[in-house]
């Protein structure tokens, strides 16, 4: 009976340091994840302002051209080529806020997959070692 008691308190010892385990696990998981998201958002505004910034060099390049021809920049043709520029950049913008977008749920989903492996490692772990006392009392 003694053997018993100490493979269940070896059992529960070796159980607790294997959930503390998991929590560490866990909050690496964590870091990591919100290092990407934040590597994410910063790449993100990077290229916003990248886009931003051609935007305004093509529309002020565009304005000079039609300035140096003598047409202004409110009128038909003109008016419809800095608009085209203009939606051509939200198109851009927002084909670039969905790509970002599936890369954030890319790493939250990468994040949830690898807590649940951690959790089903410690719940396997916890289930051998009842099953190990069980076979420890049948003998």
């Amino acid at each position: 009976m003694a053997q018993v008691a100490i493979a269940a308190a070896t059992m529960a010892l070796q159980l607790q340091q294997q959930q503390q385990q998991v929590k560490a696990q866990n909050r690496a998981v964590q870091a990591q994840q919100d290092a990407q998201m934040q590597q994410i958002e910063a790449q993100r505004q990077a290229d916003s302002k990248a886009r931003m910034q051609a935007l305004a060099a093509e529309t002020a390049r565009q304005r000079a051209r039609f300035g140096a021809m003598g047409i202004g920049s409110d009128s038909g043709s003109s008016y419809n080529v800095l608009r085209s520029l203009l939606e051509e950049a939200e198109e851009e913008e927002e084909l670039a806020a969905q790509g970002f977008s599936q890369a954030a749920r890319r790493s939250q989903t990468q994040a949830a997959l690898a807590r649940q492996r951690n959790l089903l490692d410690l719940s396997q772990a916890r289930e051998r070692g009842l099953m190990s006392l069980t076979g420890g009392l049948m003998r």
